[in-house]
């Protein structure tokens, strides 16, 4: 399972090169997310329940670890999935000065 940084899903996201995907709750997605972000909370996560597309995914919620879970999951239904968890969620990339959608 690959871990992606905030600069590197930035630099990504700023390119259109991956899909990002939140898995928290759908309050905390209206609360605050990652502009672009997909919400698919981790109780519904699955390959088919993801947008069609060709490009690498990138999962995050609040700190890492229901990315790392719904990363463990997909990979279970499909090996060679190009996935990724943000390492420290949506927390490290407001700490890294990034913003956010409220």
């Amino acid at each position: 399972m690959n871990i992606m940084n905030s600069i590197d899903l930035k630099q990504k996201l700023d390119l259109k090169e991956v899909v990002l995907i939140d898995v928290r709750q759908p309050e905390e997605y209206k609360s605050e997310h990652i502009e672009g972000a997909v919400l698919i909370p981790l109780g519904d996560i699955s390959m088919e329940k993801l947008p069609e597309t060709n490009q690498p995914l990138v999962v995050y919620c609040r700190s890492g670890k229901r990315s790392m879970d719904a990363c463990a999951r997909l990979l279970k239904e499909c090996p060679f999935l190009d996935i990724a968890s943000l390492d420290g969620g949506i927390m490290d990339w407001i700490q890294a000065g990034y913003s956010v959608k409220r």
